[in-house]
């Protein structure tokens, strides 16, 4: 099982990787331990990094009667500051402040100084220098604290993480590694880090034992063309920290109190200044005539880097000379103090470029005698060479070369099209002494288990345009196809899952001899709200007969409160795609597997993968109900009632015959003018207490559930769902979603119960007994029983967003849900709703898809 894939999809899905560092723990009764040390080391003046400014001693000076936690720092353990200082474990062993000591112990760090607009990939990395700092008695700061996983506050301080990923070319054969160290200015731990990467992809880390706050940063692991390849890569890696707590640590492990270190140091980091210039003369052909260069230039001596951040160098004035060949000539002493710093040298050359001699070449002469260092810098190293002149190259045309090769491909999907992937042809000689050619190695497989492909100029080989260039190239190799068993992914349950564990197996069998392909993941995403994560048993990469369990998980910790209840929905995607490991003993005898260009074993992704990419999406959904005969809350702009939606359901005394209504608002978003918040309020009122006007109004006995009254919605799309009162042994023919319309000039005088939908903004009139709906805008119209049934769904809710391409809902959609005993529509208006459900009668006619209320009228069942 690959073990990368998995800690790379634990970091996606916000799961807890534990990291290494350094642990304090409980013993029993123990006693906080108190650190303490300080060191001034006053102004270390201008120095040249990375470079040890001084020691730092801590004690643990605080004898106690009874044990004390244990203290462990690594040996390799440094805490990096955001203020650039870097205290470090230069001792070569772990340090132990062992909490079963009674006795004060001490041990030395190392200081030194980083700075904070960079810095190394490791302790001994580049330093990059930052100018003048002055650092006044920083104390390190009493206890960081925060709540891990298990609801247990722990206490962490110093330290930082590293990740590292390898990722691979859609080819498979190009390789980069990419690391990344976080931490903050604000905070010496950095508990969240994204880094961005190349190709527009992302690699997130989340602390092991952070707040479960930060598992809402969920997006995309991968972005071709380069993807996650390496089983021993760590993605989330915490190590090297100095003093940390482990995440297990109980509630009652007490809190390490660092807040009596401190150092002052005052000092300016720089680097290293560097001069150079030269004058290229650019590149010619083999076999040219012979050319004589006779010309005086001025070349400028340029530089890197401000006074505040590099060294100081002066530039001697010189006049020199090579024989007759080339003379350098700068008159006047230059200093080095800026970026801008430059000095003109006055060059003649008068020197021979011989046609017929291969190689690159340098006409010029050595001043780096005339450097000098006006600064005193501590670790400074002066450059010593400085080449004047011209530079050029003299290169012969170049050859293509190549040997067979083993593609391999995955079943018998279709190969038509460019299929070169996993080999490269080679090219003769570099191009230090020969021209640059690109080879470009793409073929189509004509369905023959070995296919013979010659390049040559001009069909997949171009040279690199130098006058006299002569491309002839002509190259062939013999190409041999081997299949690849594709996985096939069986995934249970799909769609709607609700909490229900979500299992994914390679059901394909093994089968001896035959490369078989595992389904890793290529693309993963969350939509909706942030409290949900996935949680897998065991890695996500699945060779033949394996599978892997997902936990849809939902945090609980902090669940708003309010008058109404709470519903949560998130989509999660995953995207498999087939890959397999290969030796060289797995390609065609006698063909191009080893060597810098060719292939000596390891993962690939195989042509046919595109055609064996599998794709799975599921919804979670969570209800927190609340039960009243009112309730309201208060929604921001932008709230996006999908994810996060609410519901209330009627108390007993306030249904109607002992049947209780709930109501849920499933999707929509806030939106307002003026980006203000809004109040949305539900209100129950059994049927018994409706008005009389609601009462008298035509299909009000068909009702088959309390009503109950929506204001804040109005001109906001959002689709409303209501439970319905029939018996469910008995199998419902027709629901929807009733709206009481008392204005509208088409309809009786005391109003009808009709479709909630017909009081959307799209709609301008309707007539229930000619059966004719107008819409607004266009002035288009049809007839209303046939509207009714094409925006109507036998389906729930989530299963008709997964039934649209987009998966978004329309305005007048409606449907029901018989399995649950619900009914929805997507309206954009306020009003008073109940809902219309009927059993069918032996022989009874068609209610005319979609419930028009006033055609076909039944009692409302008791």
């Amino acid at each position: 099982m690959n073990r990368t894939v998995f800690a790379g999809f634990c970091c996606l899905v916000g799961i807890a990787i534990a990291g290494v560092g350094c642990d304090l723990f409980a013993q029993g009764s123990e006693d906080n331990r108190v650190l303490s040390g300080s060191a001034d080391l006053g102004d270390v003046g201008r120095f040249v990094g990375p470079l040890k400014l001084g020691s730092l001693t801590v004690s643990s000076d605080q004898v106690m009667s009874g044990p004390q936690h244990s203290i462990n720092i690594a040996k390799d353990g440094f805490a990096w500051l955001g203020n650039g200082l870097l205290i470090r474990n230069g001792n070569g062993q772990d340090l132990v402040f062992d909490g079963t000591n009674p006795n004060s112990q001490s041990h030395t760090l190392d200081v030194h100084y980083f700075g904070t607009g960079g810095g190394p990939t490791s302790i001994s990395g580049e330093n990059v220098a930052l100018g003048g700092f002055d650092i006044q008695n920083h104390a390190f700061g009493g206890t960081n604290q925060f709540q891990n996983d298990a609801g247990n506050v722990t206490t962490t301080f110093g330290g930082y993480w590293f990740q590292r990923g390898v990722y691979r070319d859609d080819a498979g054969v190009n390789e980069q590694v990419l690391e990344q160290l976080s931490r903050s200015g604000t905070n010496p731990v950095s508990l969240q880090h994204e880094a961005s990467i190349a190709n527009n992809g992302t690699f997130n880390r989340v602390n092991s034992a952070a707040p479960p706050v930060l598992r809402d940063d969920i997006r995309g692991l991968f972005s071709a063309p380069l993807r996650l390849i390496e089983a021993e890569s760590q993605i989330a890696e915490r190590r090297n920290a100095l003093f940390a707590v482990a995440p297990a640590a109980p509630s009652d492990a007490g809190t390490l109190d660092l807040s009596g270190i401190d150092v002052t140091v005052k000092g300016t980091s720089i680097t290293d200044r560097q001069l150079f210039g030269q004058i290229d003369l650019g590149r010619r052909m083999v076999g040219a005539p012979n050319e004589t260069v006779s010309r005086s230039d001025d070349l400028q001596v340029t530089t890197f880097g401000g006074d505040d951040r590099t060294t100081r160098l002066r530039l001697g004035n010189f006049n020199e000379t090579s024989g007759t060949e080339i003379q350098a000539v700068l008159n006047a002493d230059t200093d080095f103090q800026s970026a801008d710093a430059t000095a003109d040298v006055a060059l003649t050359a008068n020197f021979t470029i011989v046609g017929s001699q291969i190689g690159t070449f340098f006409e010029g002469l050595n001043v780096g005698s005339n450097i000098s260092t006006l600064d005193s810098a501590a670790g400074q190293n002066v450059q010593s060479d400085l080449n004047i002149g011209y530079r050029y190259a003299v290169v012969d045309n170049n050859e293509a070369e190549s040997e067979s090769i083993t593609v391999y491909k995955i079943d018998n999907f279709d190969t038509s099209g460019q299929a070169g992937r996993n080999f490269r042809v080679g090219r003769v000689h570099s191009k230090n002494t020969h021209t640059n050619i690109d080879v470009s190695t793409d073929f189509i497989f004509d369905g023959s288990a070995v296919q013979a492909v010659t390049l040559s100029d001009g069909s997949g080989i171009s040279g690199e345009g130098l006058a006299g260039e002569n491309v002839t190239a002509t190259t062939t190799y013999n190409v041999h196809t081997k299949s690849v068993q594709s996985s096939e992914l069986e995934v249970t349950p799909q769609g709607n899952v609700g909490e229900s564990a979500i299992e994914i197996e390679n059901t394909r069998t093994l089968s001896g001899g035959q490369l078989q392909a595992t389904a890793f993941v290529v693309g993963a995403s969350r939509q909706g709200n942030n409290r949900w994560y996935l949680e897998p048993d065991q890695g996500l990469d699945l060779a033949a007969g394996e599978k892997v369990t997902l936990t849809p998980t939902f945090d609980e910790v902090g669940l708003p409160s309010g008058e109404l209840g709470r519903n949560y929905r998130t989509t999660f995607e995953l995207e498999f795609q087939d890959g397999f490991e290969a030796t060289q003993s797995d390609a065609v005898a006698g063909t191009f597997n080893s060597g810098p260009n060719g292939f000596s074993g390891g993962r690939f992704d195989v042509y046919g993968s595109d055609d064996t990419r599998q794709s799975f999406s599921w919804v979670v959904e969570k209800t927190v109900a609340m039960e009243a005969a009112s309730g309201s809350v208060t929604l921001a702009a932008g709230t996006s009632l999908r994810d996060e939606g609410v519901n209330l359901t009627n108390t007993t005394d306030n249904g109607t015959d002992g049947f209780i209504t709930t109501v849920t608002l499933l999707d929509g978003s806030i939106e307002s003018e003026d980006e203000t918040s809004v109040e949305l309020s539900l209100t129950f009122e059994k049927l018994a207490d409706a008005s009389e006007n609601e009462m008298g109004a035509r299909g009000f006995e068909d009702l088959a559930s309390d009503i109950v009254d929506v204001t804040g919605l109005d001109g906001n799309l959002h689709t409303l769902q209501m439970t319905y009162n029939v018996d469910f042994e008995e199998t419902v023919g027709e629901a929807s979603l009733l709206w009481f319309d008392e204005e509208d000039e088409n309809v009786l005088d005391d109003g009808a119960w009709v479709n909630a939908v017909l009081g959307n903004s799209n709609i301008a009139s309707y007539d229930l007994d000619a059966d004719t709906i107008m819409f607004e805008g266009d002035g288009m119209s049809m007839a209303l029983s046939e509207y009714l049934s094409a925006m109507q769904y036998r389906s729930s809710y989530t299963d008709y967003l997964f039934q649209t391409e987009a998966g978004a809902p329309e305005l007048g959609a409606h449907g029901f849900d018989a399995e649950n005993g619900v009914v929805w529509a997507v309206i954009d208006h306020n009003s008073r709703f109940s809902s219309f459900a009927a059993v069918p009668e032996p022989g009874s006619a068609s209610l005319l898809g979609g419930c028009l209320v006033g055609l076909l009228l039944r009692r409302r069942r008791s």
